[in-house]
């Protein structure tokens, strides 16, 4: 299985959120305190990778340094599939809706200042 490289300041940022103590989390992940202590750069499994994302609530682009949105929206990535298996005018009509009611947030924001 192919390995991803993960900074090891993004994943103690990460893990620094974690309710369950450091350790004890690490452990069940299959991964040492001496790794987690000496940690720079690691090259976890996609399983380790995916699950460390899952365990601390963030995207697997979060972790690898790829995004700056750290929290997955479950609810809103349910919506876009959902919007997928629409038709190509519906997936059109819905986009436009939204496009245009992202920008008149942003007008109003503006307006606002």
């Amino acid at each position: 299985m192919g390995s991803l490289q993960l900074s090891g300041k993004e994943f103690c940022r990460s893990g620094s959120n974690k309710s369950t103590p450091r350790m004890s989390w690490l452990s069940s992940l299959g991964l040492t305190p001496q790794l987690w202590a000496g940690m720079e750069e690691i090259k976890p499994s996609i399983e380790v990778a995916l699950k460390l994302a899952d365990d601390l609530g963030v995207t697997l682009d979060y972790l690898l340094g790829k995004s700056d949105n750290m929290v997955l929206d479950k609810k809103n990535l349910q919506r876009l599939h959902d919007i997928e298996n629409l038709s190509d005018e519906d997936k059109s009509n819905i986009f436009d809706t939204i496009d245009n009611l992202i920008n008149a947030a942003k007008l109003k924001n503006i307006a606002a200042l």
